[in-house]
């Protein structure tokens, strides 16, 4: 999933902005932005949080929350300055099950918790600006 904000929605949710003057389009953003914070809240408030990649020491940066069962996990994706021919990048998580299988809800594709934390997952968004950002939630397969 890409969203722009992605930032703003890994803490607690807040915008400084005057709402009066957002265009329908922001508003529709603000509203699909709102209700999967609210969807996430608690994961994003309350659980572990892992910082994988630092901006200090490459163009991406990457952070995810996983719940207390392991069950659920949440990974932002985020790529500081846009290049013409992107190379391909991989993050590995971290607290996650090696046992378990991951269902990423968005694509239906199913991981190895141990594949995801040892071989990582290709992260590379098509880049038309700088600064895009992903969002890929985790569910533990039942």
């Amino acid at each position: 999933m890409k969203m722009r904000g992605a930032v703003a929605l890994s803490g607690t949710l807040g915008y400084e902005l005057d709402a009066a003057q957002l265009s329908d389009a922001d508003k529709q953003a603000v509203k699909r932005q709102v209700a999967f914070y609210k969807q996430h809240r608690e994961l994003v408030q309350y659980r572990t949080f892992y910082r994988l990649e630092s901006p200090f020491e490459s163009n991406t940066v990457a952070w995810m929350f996983v719940s207390p069962d392991q069950k659920e996990a949440l990974l932002f994706t985020f790529v500081i300055l846009g290049a013409v021919q992107p190379e391909p990048h991989i993050t590995k998580l971290a607290g996650l099950d090696p046992q378990q299988t991951y269902v990423e809800t968005d694509t239906n594709k199913m991981y190895g918790g141990d594949e995801l934390m040892q071989l990582g997952l290709y992260t590379t968004p098509v880049q038309t600006s700088d600064f895009t950002a992903q969002v890929h939630y985790f569910k533990a397969k039942d």
